[in-house]
């Protein structure tokens, strides 16, 4: 949580916002307002790579905020509300209202995707499950009322749930949905309950659809893709054991993921999304990146961003080219930059680390082959 600053962005427009191609009205009160922003040069549009992280804000911000995104060449922003459920038995999913960063309430979303817009971004939005009270080993997969009566009851609030972001995502005229995330039992249990779900969400949304399915087993079991416009993967994997490894090995270790994940992208018919993926600034950072908290060893608390900078070297070395590949939203921005990450943190976050500039380069470079991307919405 940062100070607020004197001058604060509140943007104020139409229940129905400008088309995504230009920046209409947005661009016209920034300019009345003597704002002045870089542009950026819309890279997506010429390969169709997304260029993305996942952005949280704790409180309305500056001008300032965009600036160091537009610097690195990111082009899109997920912002991810949270709905409650206890935990991964109970029946009731509630939107969050109360409690939460800006960035992940309602007057938030709408602002910061038309304050993105009005600078050349997109947004994608990722509402997702937060349990209370979970019980000790049990994480989103593992959500299932008890009894069949007790699942049509979480789903037809889960659907709640979604329908309510999908409606808000329509008005702030977001350019992607994510319908959920890791919710692998509930996937594979209840596949009909999830078509109706991505059909009603289509009738009342009219941008393109991904579900973030968690790299580990869940992205085989998913048998709706064909329903959605990309295959999102939370891209934790493994890769090596080794402390502080080289960029070699590492993309050696991703050869096979990239494999895997192709044949599954020609076999259904969609682009690959990775809706994470990041490192921690720490040695062990690609043995088990997905661990945070109480979770992490010794190993862990120390510092190591070098390790971090050749985990994303190795990333986009291994994928970036890569023609069904539609891109990433890495794991964590902070809207304060210039509080965020830096030479001692082992945070996520690459911001103020040298994984930043890794970061930078690549999103800055245009593929020379473009990605496949879905049709005919307003993502384009």
């Amino acid at each position: 949580m940062f100070a607020l600053p004197a001058f604060c962005i509140l943007l104020v427009g139409p229940d129905r916002p400008p088309p995504p191609g230009g920046a209409g009205q947005e661009t016209v009160r920034l300019a009345q307002a003597g704002l002045r922003f870089p542009e950026t040069q819309d890279r997506y549009s010429r390969d169709g790579k997304i260029r993305g992280v996942n952005f949280v804000a704790g409180r309305r911000f500056s001008e300032d905020a965009l600036r160091p995104l537009l610097r690195d060449h990111v082009e899109w922003l997920v912002l991810g509300p949270f709905g409650w459920q206890e935990n991964a038995t109970s029946t009731e999913v509630r939107i969050a209202t109360r409690d939460v960063m800006w960035s992940e309430s309602d007057s938030g979303i709408v602002t910061i995707a038309r304050l993105a817009r009005a600078h050349g971004m997109r947004t994608m939005l990722k509402p997702q499950i937060w349990l209370t009270r979970p019980a000790p080993g049990t994480w989103l997969a593992d959500i299932d009322a008890p009894d069949e009566a007790g699942r049509t009851a979480w789903f037809e609030s889960y659907r709640r749930f979604v329908l309510h972001y999908a409606g808000l995502a329509e008005t702030a005229g977001v350019e992607v949905l994510c319908v959920g995330a890791e919710l692998h039992r509930s996937v594979k249990r209840s596949p009909r309950d999830w078509e109706r779900l991505i059909a009603d969400v289509r009738a009342v949304y009219h941008g393109r659809l991904t579900y973030a399915a968690n790299w580990y087993e869940e992205i085989t079991d998913v048998p709706f893709w064909n329903r959605l416009d990309y295959i999102g993967v939370q891209a934790y994997y493994p890769l090596t054991d080794r402390l502080e490894p080289r960029v070699d090995d590492l993309v050696a270790a991703w050869h096979p993921i990239a494999a895997s994940l192709e044949r599954l992208s020609v076999r259904e018919g969609r682009p690959v999304l990775f809706t994470e993926v990041g490192w921690k600034s720490t040695p062990d950072a690609a043995a088990r990146p997905w661990e945070w908290g109480e979770h992490m060893s010794g190993t862990s608390a120390r510092v190591s961003t070098g390790t971090q900078a050749r985990a994303y070297e190795a990333f986009f070395r291994a994928f970036w080219s890569r023609p069904w590949f539609a891109g990433a939203f890495v794991w964590k921005w902070y809207a304060n930059h210039g509080a965020a990450g830096g030479p001692d943190d082992i945070d996520f976050t690459p911001q103020n680390k040298p994984a930043e500039s890794v970061l930078a380069r690549w999103f800055g470079d245009v593929s020379s082959t473009p990605a496949r991307k879905p049709g005919g919405d307003r993502a384009r």
